[in-house]
């Protein structure tokens, strides 16, 4: 029996969901998770944790290396918990992505994987994130650490070089901010059951066609004057230093916990909102609201939504959980009507001016509140087609029960999450809908997530 510390040869027989190497132990009933390590290799891995039916271990050497293995373009690759795929080729990366589709449906929803297409590859494998959030954290030496979570931790990895995955422009901010960040007059926040500090995130975002940029510093109370002073300082150095920049916010969170925007997000000096251009739009979206991150493959996307709605593209369309509209106007430019249903103020107000500076104010309706709320108002049978996006948790149990009631022709489900994916496609077949195709879309390369559109007809 395998105890925490043991030496092991481990055969690596497929990845998990996080992309992590699995290794098959005592007759297949005993699995080990091997970050770092891929499919048909052999490894020697130390084992870290130990549990009833699982345990995790850490490379110590690859004696037999995948023919997909590649040297990960960040030196951090091995410690932080943003991109776990940096070790694999590309065209391994698409053909995983499938497979986690493929698996989720087949063990998650009982579900047929033949309907799966490949994956799409992003036009960009590096330097494609318009977003990043990094947390800031008290180290025990009694300075701040800004960086990246490190794997399946709350323990920071310092951000000590550029990142790869992120846009140029994000890159100029961070190192043009990072000086005053870790000033020590911004306290950095210190977990436990008595939280303190005042820094808590930090919260780049660009337009990745636009040459915007902005900044949002997630903090636990309203800043004292020294605080107030640095952070004046810091927006002056950007805005005369960075062209395109827009303005600093401040996202106030007194609440512990991992969910950073319990609270309200203000102004702080200049503006709050970012411009985006996909296809023939220019987008406005607020800095605490909802975007994808990588704009040319969101484009792609978008274009295949409307491509799978067909005939019904041109009817009567709802959209759940629209977000600040960067779909709803690809839907609108073609719809009778569209009705799209957003829960987050900000996103809303940013979905109405988009709306209104494209003139489809008249095309698509904003209905703001929970999508389970707005849908028991609508009418059956009053859509051609419902397209929805909603995020990593799926949709809530009374979203698909009122979708099932409105027998719209078609549904058009965008999700980043296999497996709640399969488990909310499971309730639309058992209810009356036929799967017609599902296509992954690899919106986060040198990451194991993947996003996929599913078109499913009644």
């Amino acid at each position: 029996m395998m105890n925490r510390g043991d030496i092991l040869r481990l055969r690596i027989d497929t990845l998990n969901s996080e992309g992590e190497g699995i290794a098959r132990e005592e007759g297949g009933s005993f699995v080990v998770f091997v970050p770092g390590a891929l499919p048909g290799e052999t490894v020697d891995g130390r084992i870290l944790l130990r549990k009833a039916r699982y345990a995790r271990a850490q490379i110590l050497q690859v004696l037999s290396p995948s023919p997909d293995r590649s040297t990960p373009s960040c030196p951090l690759a091995s410690r932080c918990g943003g991109c776990q795929l940096q070790h694999a080729s590309y065209p391994f990366q698409l053909r995983a992505k499938e497979e986690a589709l493929r698996d989720a449906l087949r063990r998650l929803g009982g579900l047929d994987d033949s309907a799966v297409e490949p994956c799409v590859p992003s036009p960009r494998v590096l330097g494609y994130r318009n977003k990043v959030v990094l947390p800031v954290r008290w180290t025990p030496e009694g300075g701040s650490a800004l960086g990246f979570y490190q794997r399946r931790s709350h323990q920071v990895v310092p951000l000590v070089s550029g990142c790869p995955v992120l846009e140029e422009r994000l890159h100029s901010l961070l190192s043009l901010a990072l000086p005053f960040l870790k000033d020590p007059i911004l306290q950095p926040y210190r977990e436990g059951t008595r939280p303190s500090g005042f820094l808590r995130e930090v919260v780049a975002r660009c337009g990745s066609r636009t040459g915007e940029s902005a900044l949002c510093l997630v903090v636990r109370r309203t800043p004292e004057r020294r605080e107030e002073t640095l952070l004046k300082a810091l927006h002056h150095h950007l805005s005369e230093t960075l062209p395109g920049f827009r303005g600093t916010a401040l996202h106030i969170t007194p609440q512990p916990g991992n969910f950073i925007w319990s609270g309200t997000t203000r102004p702080f000096l200049g503006a709050t909102d970012l411009h985006e251009s996909l296809g023939p739009y220019r987008i406005r979206f607020e800095v605490s609201s909802f975007f994808q991150v990588n704009s040319p493959q969101a484009e792609h996307l978008y274009e295949d939504v409307l491509e799978s709605l067909g005939e019904e593209a041109q009817g009567h369309l709802l959209e759940l959980y629209s977000g600040v509209g960067s779909l709803s106007l690809f839907l609108a430019s073609r719809a009778r009507s569209v009705q799209a249903v957003e829960e987050w103020l900000p996103a809303t107000e940013s979905l109405q001016a988009n709306a209104a500076a494209h003139g489809l104010e008249q095309r698509l309706s904003v209905l703001s509140g929970k999508a389970e709320d707005v849908l028991e108002k609508l009418d059956r049978n009053s859509f051609d087609g419902v397209v929805l996006d909603p995020p990593r948790g799926g949709c809530h149990p009374k979203v698909l029960e009122r979708i099932l009631n409105l027998a719209p022709k078609k549904v058009v489900y965008v999700s980043c999450n296999p497996a709640t994916l399969a488990r909310d496609l499971r309730i639309l077949v058992d209810g009356g809908f036929r799967i017609r195709s599902l296509r992954p879309f690899d919106l986060f390369p040198q990451t194991a997530h993947v996003e996929t559109r599913a078109l499913l007809t009644h």
